[in-house]
């Protein structure tokens, strides 16, 4: 018996544990982002990628638009009430999808890279991912 009990208090503690670190590694991951991106050329004569492109982004769940927004500055694209990737900036702060290229193309380039993606849900929380552009 007291074993069992010691096994239900261990898992309680190591469920709520992850929670209690969530806002630091919320913030360390947002710092490190942001860091990527402006390490990222404006311009290049090779395609470039982050070194972030491939980090795990699940932490970032549940944030806010402007959690987002203050982290990471104004989306690189967004899409628009038609569901098309649009640069109008009247459908911006609407928009239930931002974008942010972790990538850069030498000019008159085409391609793509890796996008961190935010899916915004009715109550304004993001669900995250990687997504690859071509």
């Amino acid at each position: 018996m007291r074993s069992e009990v010691a096994v239900i208090v261990l898992l309680v503690a190591s469920c709520s544990r992850p929670s209690e670190l969530e806002p630091r590694q919320r913030g360390t991951l947002l710092d490190e982002l942001r860091q990527c991106r402006e390490e990222l050329r404006l311009v290049a004569s090779t395609p470039v990628e982050s070194a972030c492109a491939n980090r795990s982004v699940y932490p970032l769940n549940g944030l806010t638009r402007s959690e987002v927004a203050a982290a990471l500055g104004d989306a690189d694209w967004w899409v628009g009430t038609d569901g098309l990737i649009t640069l109008d900036t009247q459908l911006y702060r609407e928009s239930r999808t931002w974008g942010y290229s972790f990538y850069r193309l030498p000019e008159d380039s085409l391609g793509g890279g890796p996008e961190l993606t935010f899916e915004f849900d009715g109550h304004a929380r993001a669900k995250v991912s990687w997504l690859w552009s071509q």
